[in-house]
């Protein structure tokens, strides 16, 4: 089973890339799980790491975001990090599986927080890390924010800011991994072909006469609705909830972040 995972800052243009990726026939396609945002807590105590047993498992909540067809899961409680892991790579083979399909897709750009405790039980898993321009990326953040404050809490540019530069900072960290691989949303852009080759070729996919997945796209998540447009091409309205000395503040804070991230190289040749 190939196992890819697509990682990054919310609105960096993971759902576009899902949609290209997901669009190979051999590919199982899996909607945001947040299983590790929802679904995983442990606190340090006294040096020891415990787990909440309670926040182990929302079963309605996966049954939601993972598969309809999800069974068994109210009866799952993984008694280690290890085994959280395990399980939740296990679910997702299986889905796969049940679905004819040797790969699968799982899109949650929050799950780079938890690339450590993945890679902590298994190195069999390809993470692709979506970055994009700063001042793109933040003010498109904050739009979503209070355009659908019920699921995103980034309405503060300050807290979005600072929410970028982390996320960016561990991409890099990760990029010197042969199993991660770092892609620019404005390259992604400019030459789809070039990264659908790559990817083609780097996961052996096999083309379909389908040009989109269809379960990205969860009812609630009208966001997104603009990336599975038959045109690829980059947002227009990111400045659109952004008063004109929000977006002077923006461009003059990130002018540094600007300038490295120019310097990035995608690390798809």
């Amino acid at each position: 089973m190939t196992r890819i995972m697509i990682v990054g800052l919310a609105r960096s243009g993971t759902t576009l890339l899902q949609k290209l990726i997901g669009s190979f026939a051999n590919v199982h396609t899996i909607p945001e799980s947040h299983y590790f945002d929802y679904h995983y807590q442990n606190y340090d105590l006294f040096g020891f790491n415990y787990f909440k047993q309670k926040r182990y498992y929302d079963p309605k909540t996966l049954k939601k975001n993972i598969d309809d067809s999800l069974v068994g899961v109210k009866n799952l409680h993984p008694k280690t990090k290890q085994e959280f892991v395990a399980q939740f790579l296990l679910i997702l083979d299986n889905i796969a599986t049940r679905h004819g399909k040797e790969i699968w897709l799982e899109k949650t750009p929050s799950h780079l927080e938890f690339i450590p405790l993945i890679e902590s039980f298994t190195k069999e898993v390809d993470f692709i890390h979506l970055i994009r321009n700063p001042i793109d990326n933040v003010s498109s953040l904050v739009r979503a924010s209070r355009l659908y404050p019920d699921y995103f809490k980034h309405q503060d540019l300050y807290k979005a800011i600072k929410r970028y530069r982390k996320y960016l900072a561990v991409s890099l960290k990760h990029s010197i991994n042969k199993k991660h691989h770092l892609v620019k949303y404005e390259d992604l852009c400019d030459d789809t072909e070039k990264y659908l080759t790559h990817f083609q070729h780097l996961f052996e996919l096999k083309k379909a006469e389908i040009s989109c997945p269809e379960n990205i796209v969860q009812g609630h998540e009208e966001w997104k609705n603009q990336s599975l447009s038959n045109n690829v091409e980059k947002q227009t309205n990111k400045f659109e909830t952004l008063t004109k000395k929000e977006i002077k503040l923006l461009k003059d804070v990130m002018q540094k972040d600007l300038i490295q991230y120019k310097k990035i190289e995608d690390g798809i040749n």
